[in-house]
């Protein structure tokens, strides 16, 4: 079974994807997951 979840927030981060590129502590494989491969595996593209 998959799941989606949504959590809202009081605040806006508009620079989340900006955030998660620039930090040097994840590698570029793990960025690269986060930003996009796992919505790819999970909506099955």
């Amino acid at each position: 079974m998959r799941q989606v979840f949504q959590l809202q927030y009081s605040e806006a981060r508009d620079n989340s994807i900006t955030e998660v590129e620039e930090r040097a502590d994840i590698s570029e494989t793990q960025k690269r997951t986060i930003l996009g491969e796992n919505a790819k595996r999970f909506f099955g593209l």
